[in-house]
């Protein structure tokens, strides 16, 4: 029951959003104002009718909470959705990044991780059944960590390292890597890291339950996560861009502290509430290119990434 009324969710949902960019073609001739204005009076009566029709369809009392309220308890409703999910279709291998072309003391590493527990990356989109829909690939439907979500949790893993010093984001080092602070206006430069988007092939489904010190929200969280088992890829390039000969004691040096955060972030866990034990994982023996780095390199960089 939980499963078709998900598959009958997401149909409505494909529906709405093409309804929607017909709607913003029609409106083309107002002003933005305007046009923003209409939007949402049409999105809310859409809601409402969608809601409405879910509603009629049986396994729903409210459109809002709709699993909770159905006739299982929580960890019932957990359960069937981990046994019985709608399984995506496998994917595809992530294709290359080539590093032909790029300058000198550049590398990069190929990362497989698996999850020990729910991985939470929020959705932003407008019409879903939950709240707190895991973040999707807009075309596929895979969930995915976006890069500069890796970015993220790795400049706070950096800092961690750190002792949480802010100024350690004003050193040589971490300026080389992350680029200047978001509250520098001059001098501002582009960092040599880049992070790529992983995507995963399974959806999970968790339910928090409020603390009882909380009497304003008795009702369970509903959260779509990415759940434990899934297996991904997190992939790092790190490209001294800014130079024409790259010092190899920095990229070396960089490459070390690069390690030991990437260590950090994983041992933290990452996507959200990661301090409540949510997006545990355990790495795997990465891959490691180079281009014009000694041969020893990647061998250094491999032990230092999977030391105790």
């Amino acid at each position: 029951m939980i499963i078709d009324a998900f598959a009958n969710l997401h149909s409505h949902l494909h529906a709405v959003e093409v309804a929607q960019n017909a709607e913003v073609a029609r409106l083309a001739h107002l002003d933005a104002i305007e046009r923003e204005k209409e939007i949402k009076k049409w999105r809310t009566s859409k809601v409402v009718d969608v809601s409405a029709e879910l509603i009629a369809t049986g396994p729903f009392r409210d459109a809002e909470l709709a699993v909770l309220r159905l006739l299982f308890n929580e960890d019932k409703i957990v359960e069937t959705w981990r046994t019985s999910r709608p399984e995506l279709a496998k994917l595809d291998p992530e294709p290359p990044i080539p590093l032909t072309g790029l300058p000198l003391g550049t590398f990069l590493i190929d990362l497989p991780f698996t999850l020990t527990s729910d991985l939470i990356c929020k959705d932003d989109a407008q019409l879903h059944l939950l709240d707190n829909p895991v973040k999707k690939d807009r075309v596929h439907g895979y969930p995915e960590y976006w890069g500069p979500s890796w970015k993220g949790i790795l400049r706070q893993a950096f800092l961690a390292n750190h002792d949480f010093n802010l100024r350690a984001f004003k050193t040589p080092q971490a300026i080389r890597l992350f680029g200047n602070p978001k509250d520098e206006s001059k001098d501002h430069r582009s960092g040599r890291l880049r992070l790529f988007t992983t995507r995963f092939d399974s959806i999970g489904f968790v339910v928090i339950h409020p603390s009882a010190r909380m009497p304003k929200k008795p009702i369970p969280i509903l959260i779509e996560t990415v759940p434990p088992k899934t297996q991904g890829r997190f992939r790092l390039l790190y490209c001294p861009w800014d130079t024409a000969a790259a010092d190899l004691t920095d990229v070396e040096a960089d490459a070390l502290t690069i390690a030991e955060t990437i260590k950090t972030m994983f041992l933290l866990g990452i996507g959200a509430k990661s301090s409540a034990g949510f997006g545990t994982a355990t790495i795997g023996p990465p891959a490691i290119s180079t281009v014009g780095l000694p041969a020893e390199f990647p061998k250094i960089i491999a032990d230092r990434l999977v030391a105790p």
